[in-house]
C-alpha cells in the first residue's frame, strides 16, 4: 500500500534509499514525500527534468537551487507549468524578458514578466 510507503519515507533517513525510492517507487504520492526529504542536488535535478508525473517534477523544481539547470527547465520543458515554476526561481533578467517575450505558453510568459517586475 502507498500509504504505508509514504508513511515510511518519513521516518527514513537513509538518503541513498530516499533517492532511490525517490526514483523508482510506482505511486506518485511516495514518490513526492521522498522528494520532499532530498537535498542531494543532482538526484533532484533528474527527477525534476525525467519524473513521469508532473506533480513529482515541480516538487523537484522546487528544490533546484542550480541556476543554470533551472534556465533549462524554464525555456526547454515540455510542460509548461514545469517550466513556469523554474522561471519563478531564476533571477537573471534577460532569461526572463526572453522567456517574456518567446515563450509558446502565455501562463510562463506571464510569470516571467511578474519576475521582472518584482526585480
Amino acid at each position: 500500500m502507498w500509504e504505508v510507503r509514504t508513511a515510511a519515507v518519513w521516518k527514513l533517513t537513509d538518503r541513498a534509499l530516499l533517492a532511490r525510492i525517490a526514483t523508482t517507487d510506482r505511486a506518485s504520492g511516495v514518490r513526492r514525500a521522498a522528494v520532499a526529504r532530498l537535498t542531494d542536488q543532482a538526484v533532484l535535478a533528474g527527477i525534476a527534468t525525467t519524473d513521469s508525473e508532473t506533480s513529482v517534477r515541480l516538487d523537484a523544481v522546487a528544490k533546484v537551487t542550480d541556476r543554470v539547470l533551472l534556465a533549462r527547465i524554464a525555456t526547454t520543458d515540455r510542460v509548461g507549468i514545469v517550466r513556469q515554476a523554474a522561471v519563478g526561481m531564476l533571477t537573471d533578467r534577460a532569461l526572463l524578458a526572453r522567456i517574456a517575450a518567446t515563450d509558446s505558453d502565455e501562463f510562463v510568459r506571464a510569470a516571467a514578466q511578474r519576475r521582472l517586475n518584482r526585480q
